[in-house]
């Protein structure tokens, strides 16, 4: 299931650019569309596509996220010998990760604040991982990258993570910054920004990247059903949202089962 609707008449659907739409609307977003927790819900015939065989909906259930990061890296134009930065490695972010690795992508540097998700990038394919928390990681990647790095994925919308990814990135690379901040407002060196005169682009969701995510997870180009870590009965949503808010006990990605 596609979770937004757009509207498929304003300047930005007509050019294609429907996660753009100008009145789009999410499921379970409040005032927008009621929330899929339920055995039934009812959406347009276009926001549907149909599970590959072979493919398990729980791992379909994966396309998703994986839309997301597919329509990042689409945005990066980049080429498989550039150095990457994935800064944040929740599901997007090792999903992302394992994109890369899929497109050939051999120097991929990973943080996260969560030992399990570090452990899980560098099983995802990056090069080189670690716990922000317990590591200098603008030292240390400089260290293994000492021009720095090609384009830096800011995946957790984390404000020290922002800070991070512009001094990592070296002059006239690109930063991608797909995370979501929860502040409205946050800051940026424009000085360092423009002196380095860095490439900002902001990434929202995915733009047609659904049905090719689901082919790459049936043709298992992609195995990613590992990172299903937790699942869980409707009964029990206030600890399944516990566990993912909070990345208790080593959590990845969580699902429901109806």
């Amino acid at each position: 299931v596609e979770p937004s609707i757009s509207c498929g008449v304003c300047d930005q659907c007509l050019s294609g650019r429907f996660n753009t739409c100008r009145t789009i609307k999410f499921l379970g977003h409040p005032g927008e569309l009621a929330g899929c927790f339920a055995d039934y819900f009812v959406m347009p015939e276009k926001n549907l596509l149909l599970l590959p065989a072979g493919l398990s909906p729980e791992e379909g259930m994966l396309a998703e996220p994986l839309s997301i990061a597919s329509h990042a890296l689409k945005l990066a134009s980049i080429e498989n010998s550039a150095t990457v930065g994935v800064l944040g490695t929740g599901p997007i972010g090792l999903l992302l990760i394992m994109l890369l690795k899929h497109h050939e992508f051999s120097s991929i540097f990973a943080t996260d604040r969560s030992e399990a998700r570090v452990d899980a990038a560098l099983k995802a394919g990056a090069s080189w991982a670690a716990n922000v928390e317990e590591e200098d990681i603008i030292s240390e990647i400089t260290a293994r990258q000492p021009l720095g790095l090609d384009v830096v994925f800011e995946v957790s919308g984390d404000q020290e993570a922002i800070d991070q990814a512009v001094e990592l990135v070296k002059p006239g690379g690109k930063i991608i910054q797909v995370g979501i901040p929860l502040p409205e407002k946050i800051s940026y060196r424009p000085g360092r920004l423009r002196r380095k005169e860095i490439t900002m682009i902001y990434s929202r969701r995915q733009n047609k990247c659904l049905e090719e995510s689901l082919s790459l997870l049936a043709e298992k180009k992609l195995k990613a059903a590992w990172l299903v870590t937790h699942r869980f009965q409707p009964e029990e949503a206030q600890l399944a949202f516990t566990t993912a808010a909070d990345r208790l006990d080593g959590v990845l990605k969580a699902t429901f089962i109806f």
